[in-house]
């Protein structure tokens, strides 16, 4: 019976792969140093660029990371924050649709795979924890503005 179970249990939970893809695709999404649309919107406004050549120049003051693809005559930067893996996207709509109380699957919980609470649990974590270091990075700011020592 343990035998079954065990089976059961492998092929019923994400991969290593996918869990990493969560992750990596979680900073982009809450980290500071990838949140850089509104300083390329600033950049085109108050230079009058188009997106390709204030996504370059915010790459050349090392706001932002980009990858250069050529396509016949033409080049384009594009920064990377700007790129989600559909099956990332998958999962982040299943956890948001969790947070408002629907289920992926017909039924109770207990009706739902495995793998829907090890995403759910993790995208929970995650959303845990960028709420903590926003909070610290806040009562850091705070203590700096009244001239607390950290």
């Amino acid at each position: 019976m343990y035998w079954l179970f065990h089976c059961v249990e492998l092929i019923s939970h994400i991969s290593l792969g996918e869990r990493a893809l969560i992750e990596a695709q979680w900073v982009h999404l809450t980290d500071p140093v990838f949140q850089c649309h509104e300083k390329i919107q600033t950049e085109m406004k108050k230079h009058n660029l188009t997106l390709e050549e204030a996504t370059k120049r915010g790459t050349v003051r090392g706001r932002c990371d980009t990858r250069t693809l050529e396509f016949d005559h033409y080049t384009l930067h594009r920064c990377v924050c700007n790129y989600s893996h559909p099956q990332f996207d998958m999962f982040y709509l299943l956890w948001k649709a969790y947070k408002n109380g629907i289920l992926p699957y017909p039924g109770a919980a207990f009706d739902q795979p495995c793998w829907v609470f090890e995403v759910l649990d993790l995208f929970d974590t995650m959303h845990r924890e960028a709420e903590d270091r926003e909070r610290a990075r806040a009562e850091t700011k705070r203590g700096a503005q009244h001239g607390k020592p950290n």
